[in-house]
C-alpha cells in the first residue's frame, strides 16, 4: 500500500526516504485513530501522547518535516480508505498529527486549509505554536485562506492567541496570513515581532 501511494505521485520506483516517511506517518495515524476513539476527541490520551513523542523523538528533524508535510495525504491514504471521515474528524485528526510531529526546530509549518471549519482544532494548533520559542522560518496559515474569513472576523480569543503566536517566531522569514491580517497584526509585525521577516502575504485581508 505504501509503494502504491508513492507510485501515484512519483515517476519511477519509490525512494527509500519517501517509503520511510510514509511508513512512519501511517503508524502515527493508525495509533492516533485507535487511541482517540476514532476521531471523537480532540485530546490525545496522555499515555499515547507520551509513547508517540518518545517513539518519534529519535526521528531527525528533516525526516519529521517530510512526514508532517505529507500528513494530509497519509491520513486520507490510510484511515480514509477504511472509514468515512467528516468535516469535523479530519481537522481533529490533523491537529493530533501536528501535535505529535511538531518540533520547534522545523523549517516550515503549514496550518492546512482543512482546519478552517473547526475552530477547536485551529485553537489547539495555535496553542501548540505558542507553547515555545521556535526557529521555524516559514509559517503558512492557510487555514484562513477561505471566503469564510473574508466576511467573518475571528473571535477575540483566537485573534488574541494568533497575535501572541508571532512572539514565538523571531526567526521567521516568510509569513502567510490571508484574510485575517488586520491593522493590529500588521502593527505588531511592524513593531518588530518577527525581526527577520522578508516576505509577508496578507491576500484577501480588508481591514
Amino acid at each position: 500500500m505504501i509503494v502504491e501511494s508513492i507510485e501515484k505521485v512519483c515517476q519511477g520506483p519509490a525512494k527509500l526516504r519517501e517509503l520511510g516517511c510514509l511508513a512512519v506517518g501511517e503508524l502515527v495515524v493508525q495509533a492516533l485513530w485507535k487511541g482517540q476513539l476514532k476521531f471523537q476527541s480532540i485530546y490525545i490520551p496522555e499515555p499515547l501522547e507520551r509513547a508517540l513523542r518518545e517513539w518519534i523523538g529519535v526521528v531527525p528533524n528533516s525526516l519529521r518535516q517530510d512526514i508532517l508535510n505529507k500528513s494530509s495525504h497519509i491520513l486520507f491514504s490510510t484511515i480514509g480508505r477504511v472509514t468515512e471521515m467528516s468535516s469535523s474528524t479530519v481537522p481533529i485528526m490533523l491537529a493530533a498529527i501536528m501535535e505529535t510531529l511538531y518540533s520547534s526546530s522545523l523549517q516550515s509549518i503549514e496550518v492546512w486549509t482543512d482546519f478552517h471549519w473547526h475552530q477547536e482544532a485551529r485553537m489547539k494548533v495555535l496553542h501548540l505554536l505558542h507553547s515555545q520559542q521556535t526557529t521555524v522560518k516559514n509559517l503558512h496559515l492557510t487555514c484562513y485562506k477561505t471566503p469564510i474569513f473574508q466576511f467573518q472576523a475571528l473571535s477575540f480569543s483566537e485573534r488574541f492567541l494568533l497575535m501572541n503566536v508571532l512572539n514565538k517566531f523571531s526567526h521567521l522569514k516568510q509569513l502567510s496570513v490571508p484574510y485575517v491580517a488586520d491593522d493590529d497584526l500588521l502593527a505588531k509585525l511592524g513593531g518588530g515581532a518577527c525581526p527577520q521577516l522578508e516576505c509577508l502575504d496578507v491576500q484577501g485581508s480588508w481591514e
